[in-house]
């Protein structure tokens, strides 16, 4: 008849074991060489092994042959080190499919430091490992979609940090990623405009408004400065809180010139309609008119013409306070 007390450390490791065989984790005991000791039933039901197998060193041949290496030499490594294991590795399920866990051991010492057994378990993370590729290949294929874009494309995080940039900013500005992440990218701009950018990129992203200014930066190719219309809009998470800005930058250089180049163009007219209607003679007509009444019929004569060829715009500025309607009309 056993002593009460062999008697109650029975009871304790077997409902121990109860416990251990009801955990939803392989969990499995090993001696201070490494040698299996204990499995719970979640790992004969999923490899498909008896207890004698998984307890002896066959074990490794279920482990995927682009895993076995590694994870042996990760295991061998913490043996003699006493360090704790965390690998990732695919086991082979009974159905032959692999599936990935997490697997963690951590030594057992006695008071004097030494091993004496290692407790192990390993933890199916075979869905989150595809959630995290699925997440990776939408990555992956945005960011596709984002070099293919015509325009310098950009990220930053909710604190105005720049996180991403495409390659067109790259080869534009000649800044590498890593250059230009943070605040790197104003190492771009030029000087007259940096402190207007960058404050109009602050308040946007203290009130979470879209983002709209223009901007000069430096092209590495020639070290000259273009006009860009930049532009971002927050991501916001279900409770309207920005997890991220997106935008773009857009030149708008060629418009710009464009733009400047009509002004000149209607400013030049204006100086030559001025000199034309300046050369229209002031002296007395032939009707025996006076010179006055002559005179008031030659600015008549001037600003009637000018409001029919110049813009309102113009006339306004050409007529100032005149009561003289914008119809072409000469005085007789």
């Amino acid at each position: 008849m056993n002593p009460p007390r062999e008697d109650s450390v029975r009871r304790a490791e077997s409902e121990i074991r109860d416990v251990i065989d009801a955990i939803p984790a392989m969990v499995w005991i090993a001696a201070p060489d490494g040698k299996g000791t204990f499995i719970n039933r979640a790992w004969t039901e999923y490899l498909g092994l008896s207890l004698e197998e998984i307890l002896g060193f066959d074990w490794p041949r279920t482990v995927h042959p682009d895993d076995v290496d590694r994870y042996l030499a990760a295991w061998r490594l913490s043996l003699a080190s006493g360090q704790p294991l965390e690998q990732e590795v695919r086991y082979r399920r009974a159905d032959g499919e692999h599936r990935w866990f997490l697997s963690r051991a951590l030594p057992v010492r006695n008071k004097r430091g030494e091993i004496v057994e290692w407790y192990g378990i390993a933890a199916d993370i075979e869905d989150r490992k595809r959630a995290q590729e699925a997440e990776r290949r939408r990555e992956s294929e945005l960011r596709e979609l984002i070099e293919a874009i015509p325009a310098m494309a950009w990220s930053a995080s909710p604190d105005s940090s720049c996180t991403y940039v495409n390659k067109n900013w790259t080869e534009y500005t000649g800044l590498s990623l890593e250059e230009t992440v943070g605040s790197g990218w104003l190492r771009a701009v030029h000087q007259q405009d940096a402190e207007q950018h960058l404050s109009s990129w602050q308040k946007s992203v203290a009130t979470g408004q879209p983002f709209q200014n223009e901007v000069r930066f430096r092209r590495a190719a020639d070290g000259q400065y273009r006009w860009f219309t930049v532009r971002g809009v927050p991501l916001l998470d279900e409770q309207g809180r920005i997890l991220k800005w997106y935008g773009i930058a857009v030149d708008i250089e060629d418009g710009k010139r464009a733009e400047q180049a009509r002004e000149e163009a209607a400013r030049r007219s204006e100086r030559e309609l001025r000199d034309v209607v300046n050369t229209v003679p002031a002296a007395g007509g032939l009707d025996g008119s006076s010179s006055l009444e002559n005179s008031t019929k030659r600015i008549d004569f001037r600003t009637n013409f000018l409001a029919a060829v110049t813009p309102s715009t113009s006339m306004k500025y050409l007529k100032g306070e005149s009561n003289h309607r914008g119809a072409f009309r000469i005085c007789a």
